[in-house]
C-alpha cells in the first residue's frame, strides 16, 4: 500500500496544525535517546526484537529479516493497533522510523488498513537530525 510521503518541511508543516498525531515507529531506546518534538512512540519491533532482526538481517539477508520481524511482531499486530487507539486522539498519523523504510511502512500500512489516514516522512528521523 503506498503512502503520502512527505519531505522533512511537509512533515513538519502538517505536524504545525495540530490535525495529525506524529508517531515514531522505532525501539523504545531510540525513542528515548531522541525523537521530534510531540511524538509519542508506538515501536513496530522492540529493542529486543530489533536486534533479533539486524542479526537476521546481516547473516542471511533481507528476505529472511522481514519474515522474521513479521513472526515476531504479527502476533502484536491487535495490541499495536490498540495502543495507537489509546493514544492518538485524531485519525491523521505522521509516521517516521530511522530512515522512512521498513518499519514506518509495516506501521503505516497495519494501522492504515484500521482506518488511519497515515503520511510518511521521507528519510525518516535521519532528515529531521540534518534540517
Amino acid at each position: 500500500m503506498a503512502f503520502p510521503v512527505l519531505d522533512i518541511d511537509e512533515f513538519l508543516d502538517f505536524s504545525d496544525k495540530g490535525e495529525h498525531v506524529i508517531i515514531d515507529a522505532r525501539s523504545e531506546s531510540e525513542f528515548a535517546h531522541a525523537h521530534i518534538p510531540g511524538a509519542i512512540n508506538i515501536p513496530i519491533l522492540n529493542d529486543e526484537e530489533r536486534k533479533l532482526v539486524g542479526t537476521e538481517y546481516k547473516q542471511k539477508g533481507k528476505d529472511a529479516a522481514v519474515q522474521l520481524g513479521f513472526r515476531l511482531v504479527g502476533p502484536r499486530f491487535h495490541e499495536i493497533i490498540t495502543d495507537t487507539i489509546s493514544k492518538a486522539e485524531k485519525n491523521n498519523l505522521l509516521l517516521y522510523c530511522w530512515r522512512g523504510g521498513m518499519r514506518s511502512n509495516i506501521l503505516g500500512w497495519l494501522l492504515s488498513i484500521n482506518g488511519f489516514r497515515v503520511k510518511l516522512l521521507s528519510g525518516g528521523y535521519k532528515s529531521f537530525l540534518i534540517s
